[in-house]
């Protein structure tokens, strides 16, 4: 493998993640790590064994494939790490068009819409994809005062399998339990401004 066919890789591997991010689902999420996890872990192997061989003569781009091998095989089997870089960038990104999806819900113009949910909205095919799993937001209420919380998913396991999310409360109710999670949790919850909060639910 010479060095442009290094670059390559990292450049796939590097476009690979948005997509997995932004469209994929855990099903995707396991299937390119049951693809991508033994794929570098060969390539790993193959390059120690080359280095082995050209030693004491190791050039320093046989060096750079070793390393580079590792740290892709350690990206790729803990996720969680490029889900917080990624998650980081879609907060910057998408926080005005969240926005702005919180403000048509406010005026009724975004209702949940999912007959089997009286929670759930699927937004619209005009709106980016700003919630894992299909596109949907969660709507609660508060019913004693009406109370606004929207919820934003960014990993949306299986039922019971954990999720994580941007949820948008002007619930006091609501608030307070979510500033305790993240006194609680500070490194899995974390409060980003006024209302807006980043939460774990495992």
């Amino acid at each position: 493998m010479k060095k442009k066919g290094l670059i390559a890789i990292w450049v796939g591997w590097c476009l690979l993640q948005p997509v997995l991010y932004f469209f994929g689902d855990l099903l995707t999420d396991i299937m390119a790590l049951l693809i991508l996890a033994p794929l570098f872990f060969i390539l790993l192997i193959i390059q120690l064994v080359k280095l082995i061989k050209e030693m004491p003569g190791v050039s320093g781009l046989r060096i750079g494939k070793l390393l580079s091998f590792i740290l892709l095989l350690f990206l790729t089997t803990a996720p969680w790490i490029v889900q917080n870089v990624m998650e980081r960038i879609d907060w910057v990104i998408l926080y005005n068009k969240r926005k702005e999806i919180v403000q048509q819900v406010k005026k009724g113009q975004l209702k949940p819409n999912q007959g089997w949910s009286s929670s759930l909205c699927k937004l619209p095919f005009a709106l980016p994809v700003v919630s894992d799993g299909g596109n949907e937001i969660q709507i609660y209420r508060n019913k004693s005062n009406n109370a606004l919380t929207v919820e934003f998913w960014t990993f949306r396991g299986m039922p019971d399998g954990g999720s994580r999310s941007f949820v948008y409360s002007e619930d006091v109710a609501e608030i307070s339990g979510m500033d305790k999670k993240v006194a609680q949790q500070p490194g899995k919850n974390r409060k980003i401004q006024d209302g807006w909060y980043w939460l774990t639910d495992e």
